[in-house]
């Protein structure tokens, strides 16, 4: 992964410094607007597409990303987390459920 992030970097400062020229100019200062528009779209994305890590139990969030049948309810599943500290006895009661639930789900599929 570190690799394809490394190599999409370059590939991006490649075609910014292609691009940037030519657009200068075509369409002179109206380039920056394009920034502009693209960083306050970053906010957005990060809202509806970033799940809130902090003061959950990362085990728990590995169960959303598994669990999650669309990209688009990951972030809504993230936020029905409990957060802060669990107790080993709840998360044991947790695991439970959840088996108990697919048993059902898996005789009902049979």
């Amino acid at each position: 992964m570190a690799a394809i992030s490394t190599a999409n970097h370059w590939l991006s400062n490649f075609v910014v410094v292609m691009v940037t020229p030519v657009a200068l100019d075509t369409i002179g200062y109206q380039y920056y607007i394009i920034y502009a528009v693209l960083s306050a779209c970053i906010p957005v994305l990060v809202y509806f597409f970033h799940p809130e890590t902090m003061n959950r139990i990362l085990k728990m969030l590995d169960h959303v990303f598994r669990d999650a049948s669309s990209p688009w309810q990951i972030v809504s599943m993230a936020r029905h987390l409990p957060q802060g500290e669990i107790s080993p006895a709840e998360l044991i009661v947790r695991n439970k459920e959840k088996e108990d639930s697919c048993l059902v789900e898996m005789k009902e599929n049979i």
